[in-house]
């Protein structure tokens, strides 16, 4: 398989270059250009950075790292309310303000690529600078992954593509990503119709974002602590639904404001927590992890195309409110039925092979999740 730190490095240095040339564009045709290859380095990172992880620590541990990873993300969204706010009170700048912008979002991207090049260690079997040969050689053991070296087991691709658990986890995740792009879209505008100003409303969104960040790493703590996901997932899938209730349901700014930050709150966590269940946890094998990974966000980030397209032009957002509470609803529902069914499973394999001790380190490299002593993390 590909060298990853040189993977991930080079596309947030390109995604970082494209974001930054959008200050050049001229017209609809060029600024179409960029975004279409940001969109493509963009789309090749997150799924790449969630798998990178799970080389490194147990089904124990990941929860709480890809949260980190994806609560920055929510500070990124407060910082990027701030700094919008900041650009739009300098007094004739010699470039235009949302060039500005883009060259703040895009340089630094640049720069973290390039480190990522230099300082990332690749997989554990191959990153000698960083560790010793002993180092490398408990990190593939304690993860209970002999195929971490990067081999790869058509057989379990194979798998992967005709897992049904994979396509459900995929329609989750399209319930998810529909409110996480619109959030992320439209938020500023939600919160304008409030009755703000352009600026405060820039600055209003911040602690929403601050706020999901720290419910983020929070209920992943718990939920590596507990060694549960599908109940936080339930948790958190229902405070976004309590949250766009609220936003439809009232006429008050103040409960509407504070509807958003029950939205963000369930949004964030849930994003983060669904990728450390199925994808980090719920797989078995490397292979079948890299595989189920394109295929769980394909079908994933379809949901941020319908996001993007469900608020209308006006300030009335009852339509899209609507579309997020069912959609955030059936994804409670679906964490539900996941959950008793990995229960069932557990169950099952207990009665046929006997309990599986949790400690045992497991060599899933053949059956990846069939294995007899392998158990689903609830």
């Amino acid at each position: 398989m590909f060298n990853m730190k040189f993977f991930i490095g080079i596309n947030v240095f390109l995604f970082g270059l494209c974001a930054s040339l959008e200050a050049a564009t001229f017209n609809f045709s060029s600024l179409a250009a960029c975004r279409w290859f940001l969109g493509h380095f963009e789309a090749l990172f997150g799924p790449v950075v969630v798998y990178y992880l799970t080389l490194f620590y147990t089904k124990k541990e990941i929860a709480m790292r890809i949260s980190i990873w994806f609560g920055i993300a929510a500070i990124a969204g407060a910082f990027s309310g701030a700094i919008a706010y900041g650009v739009q009170t300098i007094e004739q700048p010699a470039i235009k303000h949302w060039q500005i912008l883009f060259l703040i979002e895009g340089l630094p991207a640049c720069v973290c690529g390039l480190l990522t090049m230099v300082l990332t260690p690749d997989r554990p079997n191959s990153s000698s600078m960083w560790f010793s040969e002993q180092e490398r050689s408990l990190i593939i053991t304690r993860v209970g992954k002999p195929d971490a070296t990067g081999s790869v087991n058509r057989k379990h691709v194979i798998s992967a593509l005709i897992d049904w658990k994979v396509y459900w986890a995929g329609a989750i995740y399209f319930c998810l990503n529909n409110a996480l792009s619109s959030t992320s879209v439209y938020l500023p505008a939600i919160v304008k119709s409030l009755g703000y100003s352009n600026a405060s409303a820039q600055l209003h969104v911040v602690p929403p974002y601050v706020v999901a960040a720290g419910v983020t790493i929070g209920v992943a703590l718990l939920s590596d602590y507990v060694q549960l996901r599908g109940p936080f997932m339930v948790l958190v899938t229902a405070i976004s639904v309590a949250g766009y209730a609220i936003l439809i349901g009232t006429n008050t700014n103040e409960a509407k404001y504070a509807g958003v930050f029950l939205v963000v709150m369930g949004v964030y966590p849930s994003i983060a927590m669904i990728n450390g269940w199925l994808v980090g946890t719920n797989l078995g094998s490397e292979t079948k992890k890299a595989a189920g990974m394109g295929l769980f966000y394909a079908i994933g980030q379809c949901g941020s195309i319908l996001g993007s397209k469900i608020f209308p032009d006006s300030d009335d957002y009852v339509k899209g409110y609507a579309i997020s509470l069912a959609l955030m609803g059936l994804a409670c529902l679906m964490c539900a039925l996941l959950t008793l069914y990995y229960y069932q499973e557990n169950k099952r394999r207990d009665r046929l092979y006997g309990e599986a001790d949790p400690d045992k380190i497991l060599d899933l490299s053949e059956e990846a999740d069939k294995h007899p002593a392998f158990r689903y993390l609830l």
